[in-house]
């Protein structure tokens, strides 16, 4: 081999890096999603979630829940929405009319913008979407706009967007969806800390022995002083069990609202039931 010759990259390298990637990616998706449900969980039960000193696994089995019916319904709707895009551009290419009529059609989807505009102004003057107002009108927009492309392509390429112009739209659609994943997750930690503050019952029920008082005063929780031949001096019920750690418990009053955090330690001892 010559100075002027570089060593080739071996195959598997190169599998790995183009696998290795996609990969990476998703999996920093996957943990930035569990991190925004587990936060704003946290924020609206009344705690950190800092405390959890949740892993990096963690975060990612908290995102399934987040990303399972959102990516479910998409891929639904794109099997529909391809079936009848198949049978649309068979139609007008069989019938002179409905080709005119989609390719009026497509160039009005490319320019529909101002529309999606007014659809976000609209959102955001209702309380109940203020959240996902922008998001939602940005990706429904982009959606169009590609679809409106891609009808225009197949029967009038002379319309079709230059290169450039696709790859930006797709670049905005790829930050518009993640917008969307993330308030999507946002909504889905408030949704269950409004479920479990509603009906605090669900969760696992957990009883705390303790050698020394531990001064909880919360509603619903009862402090019992126990025998003097006991190992543990109190017991503490009316407790209720919302995550688990390393080495500590964060757990709801009976009556929901107040959030404690116990270590694992050798003066406490932890017994659960599923009542």
């Amino acid at each position: 081999m010559t100075d002027t010759e570089a060593p080739s990259t071996p195959s598997w390298a190169r599998l790995l890096a183009a696998v290795g990637s996609p990969i990476a990616l998703a999996t920093a998706l996957l943990f930035y999603f569990g991190w925004v449900r587990t936060r704003f969980q946290a924020r609206a039960l009344g705690y950190d979630p800092a405390v959890l000193d949740l892993s990096i696994q963690d975060y990612l089995l908290k995102s399934i829940n987040v990303l399972f019916l959102p990516l479910v319904v998409l891929v639904l709707g794109f099997l529909l929405l391809h079936q009848q895009h198949r049978r649309l551009v068979g139609a007008a290419q069989r019938n002179h009319r409905i080709r005119s009529a989609a390719i009026r059609a497509s160039r009005l989807m490319i320019k529909s913008w101002p529309i999606w505009i007014g659809v976000a102004i609209v959102l955001l003057a209702l309380p109940a979407t203020r959240l996902v107002a922008i998001p939602v009108s940005l990706t429904a927009g982009t959606l169009v706009a590609i679809y409106g492309n891609a009808l225009a392509r197949e029967l009038d390429d002379a319309t079709r967007w230059p290169p450039l112009t696709s790859v930006l739209v797709y670049v905005l659609l790829a930050f518009a969806v993640f917008w969307d994943t993330e308030r999507v997750a946002r909504a889905t930690g408030e949704a269950f800390a409004q479920d479990i503050l509603a009906y605090p019952q669900q969760l696992v029920s957990v009883q705390v022995y303790s050698e020394k008082r531990l001064e909880i005063s919360a509603a619903g929780t009862k402090e019992t002083e126990l025998r003097d031949d006991s190992a543990y001096t109190f017991l503490y019920t009316g407790l209720r069990l919302l995550e688990g750690t390393k080495d500590r418990y964060v757990l709801l009053n009976e009556d929901g609202g107040h959030v404690l955090v116990l270590r694992d330690i050798d003066s406490l001892r932890f017994e659960f039931s599923g009542f």
